[in-house]
């Protein structure tokens, strides 16, 4: 080939069947001005297929490899959050235990105390109810989770 020549590159995407293909006579250059700024300046090279076979498996190892990674970060996002929610747990417990001795005219073993806020802790409705009810009615539910009644 002459290093004259410019190469052309069909798209065979935009192929049609009644279109020629335009031929440049050997020995003659298309670099002319006007030429020169209509067609691309980037070239297509061609590829052989074991280039696109490696190709392929370097991106599924990396698509597998990101994956991987992200499985990873997952479970240990999983025991932060883990963590974060027993430290969140572990505080409405502590503020339900506190709310629950300082109840006035409540008359009860400190293990039963606790049982008595974890039993309104589990509940994920109770301790909003717990502690929207006013000081004095504190104690008839703490009482009720109890199933000691009232007295």
């Amino acid at each position: 080939m002459n290093s004259e020549e410019e190469v052309q590159f069909v798209d065979p995407t935009r192929f049609e069947s009644n279109s020629s293909i335009p031929q440049t006579p050997i020995g003659h250059s298309q670099q002319s001005a006007s030429s020169s700024l209509n067609q691309p300046k980037s070239k297509k090279r061609k590829v052989s297929n074991e280039e696109e076979v490696a190709l392929v498996g370097n991106l599924t190892e990396t698509v597998n490899n990101l994956r991987a990674m992200c499985q990873a970060s997952s479970k240990g996002i999983d025991k932060l959050t883990d963590c974060f929610q027993f430290l969140v747990d572990d505080q409405a417990l502590k503020k339900i235990y506190e709310a629950i001795v300082e109840i006035p005219d409540l008359v009860l073993h400190e293990s039963l105390m606790v049982k008595a806020g974890l039993i309104i802790a589990r509940d994920s409705t109770s301790p909003t109810y717990f502690f929207s009810l006013p000081q004095r009615l504190r104690k008839y539910h703490v009482l009720d989770v109890l199933g000691l009644g009232h007295s």
